[in-house]
């Protein structure tokens, strides 16, 4: 699809976000940074989002969390995936600069989302988010990484902010 930056006074593409359409959202530290120090970090990060996955304003299938930058496969049932992600970022980036007496940006610009239009896309998502944490050689097998998606769908224990229903 087209981005218009027509009446943005930014120049930012528009979001083309409805109810319930499919996204991979990322984002990376400013100058490839690390934006996740520690375990305290990625598992805030994580309880933002089921923090929204209950409030009923996301949905999410598949993530990566890594120490420069993140991965997910969501959806936003309302539509409104841009102000859903501004808020679990800007309460991240907030924790984050609190906890290391700083300040200033830590992402390098909004998250960057890309609509998945088709089953074949959804499918090679899944697995691209699933093998970021070996790539990056942080583990051999992603089934084995804490802060992705993989292990959630390989362990027993399933939280119940994950929607597993297609997969």
């Amino acid at each position: 699809g087209r981005s218009s930056r027509q009446g943005d006074p930014l120049g930012q593409r528009q979001r083309f976000d409805a109810p319930g359409r499919l996204h991979h959202l990322m984002n990376r530290g400013i100058a490839r940074r690390t934006v996740f120090e520690d375990r305290m970090d990625a598992r805030y990060f994580l309880a933002l989002l089921a923090r929204e996955v209950r409030a009923g304003r996301l949905r999410v299938y598949a993530f990566s969390i890594l120490t420069t930058h993140f991965h997910l496969l969501a959806a936003s049932p309302t539509g409104d995936i841009a102000s859903v992600m501004r808020s679990v970022i800007n309460l991240y980036v907030r924790l984050f600069n609190r906890r290391r007496r700083r300040d200033g940006s830590l992402f390098r610009g909004r998250f960057r989302s890309r609509p998945v239009r088709s089953e074949s896309y959804r499918r090679t998502l899944m697995r691209y988010i699933d093998q970021n944490a070996p790539h990056a050689r942080l583990v051999h097998v992603s089934a084995l990484y804490p802060y992705g998606s993989a292990l959630r769908y390989a362990g027993v224990r399933r939280p119940r902010w994950i929607d597993y229903g297609w997969v």
